[in-house]
């Protein structure tokens, strides 16, 4: 079985699996290009009876639903005669596919467990084509019966998998006996990804480099050890056919059944750090609160796009959404709408304070990303806890208060944290204290009397010491974010 970097819990996930001896469908699930038929295919190398990847609904340009189902069909035959049937026709319906791979499978000689893997799964749904209908029928007449077989299903279309496999509450009720939900490289993943290809930058670098292109390692293969950073990102995003510079469209079209409405909505919520809420949401695409919304913010959600959080204001405790998804926020700040920008951009600019300061606010995403390691600094990585914004909006003149992290804990402690990326040693002053003072007591307004505020600074290369660095109760550097 291959060498793969992190997904070490997801590994030993599939080793227990595998050596299970009853039959098992695992649905393993995530955004586009962060790695599940990698890993599936890496874990098992050639031990598989039977595989198919279904082919993009983006090749089907100005096809009927029966030309969709006959070029499905087409490649699924393919793939049956590639593992041994012995097929010398034309499939003609889905139902009569899953009939040839149960003779596929029954007619295995070898007497290890049997593993089938579909991958990417919802493409093969083509409108009126009964896929669901037959592929239940299949697992449910045949599959479940087989104590050698492991099942493994594959999609990036995380609702379609939501809805159609594991929320399923027709054919496959409670079939799916196993999910895996893949996520994003944190930065120490990242880090070993980029020194298995031969790229040796400095930490501060790769924190730069998740900012832009967030821990999806098809992303990150792209990078060049021979160049700077700031110059595979040119190469990247700006020079001419430059490989990511549509890939924020084809992110979402070959995903998403509503690929327009979900642009909208990651497109507004890029522009407020804080999000927004549904009703702010449903206003800004001009329509009412209605299904469609929910159905989209939950398909950004499971996909990992998107941030639901309790928001905790001063005036009322309310859903907010919030855009973290890296790759996302770049590309709309410095790429989307600038086609005729200079292909030496990034190199140009990369030092000027514009960046610096996107740099900073992108800074307390990536502390968002990284919840469990803060809190095994913090020291309580077992503790229950909620983690949110915080702001409040001055009034009577009042300045308004925005803390960019607060983590708030079942022991009646809130850790109020304020993230600062530095090329050096942070050094608080006597406004920043006087600040921190400030936001202190409007949150504990909004606090129970019975809450304790500690200060958590979370910056890159740490705290230099003065009469004012006292009022943190911790500090975290970059090093911590890579444990």
């Amino acid at each position: 079985m291959g060498k793969i970097i992190g997904r070490e819990k997801q590994q030993k996930e599939l080793k227990k699996l595998y050596e299970k001896q009853d039959p098992v469908f695992l649905a393993v699930y995530g955004r586009r290009r962060v790695g599940k038929t990698y890993l599936i295919n890496e874990y098992f190398k050639n031990k598989f009876t039977f595989k198919h990847t279904g082919v993009s609904s983006t090749e089907f340009k100005n096809k009927t639903n029966e030309e969709m189902l006959e070029i499905e069909l087409g490649f699924f035959a393919d793939s049956l005669r590639k593992y041994g049937s012995k097929l010398d026709r034309k499939l003609t319906s889905w139902r009569d596919a899953f009939n040839e791979l149960e003779k596929l499978i029954t007619e295995s000689k070898s007497e290890e467990r049997k593993v089938v893997f579909i991958d990417e799964m919802p493409w093969l749904d083509t409108k009126g084509s009964l896929f669901i209908s037959s592929f239940a029928h299949f697992w449910n007449d045949f599959g479940c019966t087989r104590d050698d077989l492991f099942l493994i299903i594959c999609g990036s279309a995380a609702t379609w998998v939501n809805n159609k496999l594991l929320k399923n509450k027709a054919d496959l009720y409670k079939r799916v006996s196993h999910e895996i939900r893949l996520e994003p490289f944190n930065l120490k993943e990242c880090e070993e990804l980029l020194n298995k290809n031969g790229i040796k930058w400095r930490r501060y670098q790769i924190t730069q480099t998740y900012m832009i292109l967030g821990g999806i390692p098809f992303y990150l293969k792209y990078l060049d050890e021979d160049l700077t950073l700031e110059e595979n990102i040119d190469e990247l995003f700006f020079t001419k056919d430059a490989k990511l510079r549509t890939e924020f469209e084809e992110l979402f079209k070959s995903t998403f059944d509503s690929p327009e409405t979900i642009m909208k909505i990651v497109k507004m919520l890029s522009m407020n750090k804080i999000g927004l809420s549904r009703t702010e949401i449903c206003n800004g695409l001009k329509k009412s609160s209605g299904n469609n919304i929910t159905m989209a913010l939950n398909a950004l959600i499971e996909s990992g796009f998107v941030l639901k959080y309790k928001s905790f204001k001063t005036e009322e405790r309310s859903w907010q959404y919030k855009l973290v998804d890296p790759f996302c926020l770049f590309y709309l700040k410095f790429v989307e709408n600038h086609q005729s920008i200079d292909e030496y951009f990034w190199s140009k600019n990369f030092l000027s304070p514009s960046i610096k300061a996107w740099q900073g606010n992108n800074f307390e995403n990536i502390c968002f990303n990284h919840i469990q390691q803060i809190k095994k600094k913090i020291g309580i990585e077992g503790l229950s806890s909620n983690e949110s914004l915080w702001f409040s909006r001055g009034k009577d003149g009042e300045k308004g208060s925005q803390i960019d992290l607060i983590i708030e804990r079942k022991d009646n402690i809130v850790d109020m944290c304020e993230a600062k990326f530095y090329s050096s040693e942070y050094s608080i002053d006597k406004d920043d204290y006087d600040k921190l003072v400030r936001h202190e007591n409007a949150l504990a307004n909004s606090l129970s009397k019975r809450s304790i505020i500690h200060h958590v600074l979370i910056t890159t290369f740490g705290l230099n010491k003065n009469i004012y660095s006292d009022i943190y109760k911790n500090v975290i550097v970059l090093d911590d974010l890579f444990e």
